[in-house]
């Protein structure tokens, strides 16, 4: 059975000196080593596209596929991340706040040096030439859980609608902010024409799988080397607990990942 791993990026920045690490962020040469880690073990690069046809029936998948994927919209996808997966030729998709679009990262407040610009919709449509698709990643990045039904129609619908009418096309993709969703949302999700929905429970997809509730692999900045390699590898682990463990989030698979010396660190998901 094809399995899929989607690796679930954030910022790619150099951390400046002397500041506060923050674990959603990598620095661009530790994005260079793994395209490099990834292209050695032989995976096959996909397009959101791909993976929205294979959960249709209507396309293939080659063998060992993965998927990169970028939340938020950080102005590093122009300036940084995207010429680093254009030099490899490697395609993803960006998950973006349509509401926050040119703004700021105001819901991130994991270390005092969390809040950066975001793309501006000038800056997105630049990201495109990187073979980037863009998704929705709601329009406010609440936590849709918390909301109304109502509610959460609009940051489903909305940010749908938002990315089209800025040219940047109707998102098959959503991903849901903070991995929050439950049935409601998933419905929302379901009944607005989006192809799927990617969690942040931790494995590896499967085309059997609810297509509204697609795990992804959440890449931290400790993952380097053995680290890197263990969390795409051995991913699959991981993923089969979930089927018989209906209930478990990220917070649990999370801490197994952290250092033991981190795992007292409150973390918060983008």
């Amino acid at each position: 059975m094809t399995r899929i791993r989607i690796l679930a990026y954030h910022a790619v920045r150099n951390t400046p000196a002397g500041s506060a690490a923050n674990l959603f962020t990598i620095s661009p040469q530790v994005l260079r080593e793994h395209i490099r880690v990834l292209r050695r073990a032989r995976f096959n690069f996909i397009t959101g596209g791909q993976l929205a046809d294979a959960f249709a029936g209507t396309g293939d998948l080659p063998p060992r596929p993965l998927l990169m994927t970028f939340d938020d919209g950080y102005a590093d996808l122009v300036h940084t991340t995207g010429p680093i997966l254009a030099e490899f030729g490697v395609p993803a998709v960006a998950f973006i706040v349509t509401d926050l679009i040119g703004q700021q990262s105001s819901w991130d407040t994991t270390t005092v040096d969390s809040v950066h610009p975001l793309c501006t919709a000038e800056e997105l449509g630049e990201v495109r030439r990187f073979a980037i698709e863009i998704g929705a990643h709601s329009c406010t990045h609440r936590r849709l859980t918390r909301l109304s039904d109502d509610e959460i129609v609009r940051e489903v619908v909305g940010s749908r609608d938002k990315l089209g009418a800025l040219g940047l096309g109707v998102p098959q993709l959503f991903a849901f902010p903070y991995g929050d969703h439950d049935a409601r949302i998933r419905d929302a999700v379901r009944s607005a024409g989006y192809s799927a929905a990617l969690t942040t429970y931790a494995g590896r997809a499967r085309l059997t799988d609810d297509r509204f509730q697609v795990p992804r692999l959440l890449v931290l900045n400790h993952h380097r080397g053995a680290r890197f390699r263990a969390l795409v590898e051995l991913s699959g682990c991981i993923n089969d607990m979930r089927a018989s463990r209906a209930g478990r989030t990220l917070s649990a698979a999370r801490a197994r990942l952290l250092p033991r010396s981190r795992t007292a660190i409150r973390m918060r998901t983008p």
